[in-house]
């Protein structure tokens, strides 16, 4: 594997648990790395109220329910499913 300096041997149990085995400390944490990056798509999340600190903000008060039921959220990784949401699009430009 590009990356490593020597092979990485990563096991999962039944339950998807995996356990990373490496020569060394670098390559250990390079694999904890790989594995964390496999399951991007699959992770969930959830935002409590008041996060943005600003009180005008339209985010401010929408997720206190959802944070009391505790309802998680999907966090998108793919471009595609992300645009597909029809959310907001912001681009920050250079100064010339």
């Amino acid at each position: 594997m590009s990356g490593s300096q020597a092979p990485i041997r990563i096991i999962r149990e039944p339950n998807a648990i995996p356990h990373v085995f490496a020569e060394n400390e670098p390559d250990a944490y390079f694999g904890l790395g790989y594995v964390h990056a496999q399951g991007l798509s699959a992770s969930l999340f959830s935002i409590n109220t008041g996060q943005s600190g600003h009180v005008l903000s339209s985010h401010y008060r929408d997720r206190a329910g959802p944070w009391q039921r505790g309802e998680l959220m999907p966090m998108l990784t793919d471009r595609t499913a992300i645009a597909a949401t029809g959310g907001e699009t912001l681009v920050l430009e250079p100064r010339r």
